[in-house]
Formats: C-alpha cells, structure tokens, sequence
C-alpha cells in the first residue's frame, strides 16, 4: 500500500518496504537491530528470523512503512554496526496502490 502525506514543505510517499539483514548469530544482536527502528520512530510491521547454514548467521527480513529516504537511512545504518554481514532493501513487487492526502 502506498500513502501520499502532504506536509508544509514537501510531499512524502510511504509504502511498504523491505529491509533484508545478515547478521553474526549473537546474544542482543536483535534487540540492536530492533532498537535502530525504534530510535527513529518506525514501526516494523513484520519481523521473520531464521538462522543459515552452520547457526553462526542469522538472515532477518524486516517489513516497514515508510519512505525510500527513510529505508535508505537504515540501511546505511545497519551497514555500519559491528556484527552485521550485508544489509539491503528488497526489491519491492507489483503492488495495490491507494492515495490518501493529509493536511
């Protein structure tokens, strides 16, 4: 689903986004990741976890609304801590589009 929102200075178009994440299979490493969303105030609407190959990797997908800045950002966050092997947007598919204007 996609959402334009109209601010006083631009016009923001959100949808559903998903972030794909390796990371080392460590105690806290999910809180980490889980605590970089919540500091920037987004909302993950799904969260799967399974851990590859020998258990030493886990691979996460994580599924967002918000916009492409907004996921980039995290990305490039997530790039950066310690214990994370790659981190990239997925390729978003065919979706229902709706438009829904704010104030």
């Amino acid at each position: 689903m996609t959402r334009v929102m109209m601010t006083a200075t631009r016009v923001m178009t959100t949808a559903t986004r998903t972030i794909a994440i390796e990371v080392e299979n460590k105690p806290g490493e999910l809180a980490r990741i889980v605590n970089l969303f919540a500091a920037r105030g987004v909302n993950i609407k799904s969260l799967t976890v399974d851990a590859t190959g020998d258990g030493s990797v886990s691979s996460c997908r994580v599924v967002i609304e918000g916009d492409a800045r907004i996921a980039d950002q995290l990305v490039r966050l997530l790039d950066k801590q310690v214990r994370v092997l790659s981190a990239r947007e997925c390729p978003a598919g065919p979706a229902k589009q709706t438009e829904e204007r704010t104030a």
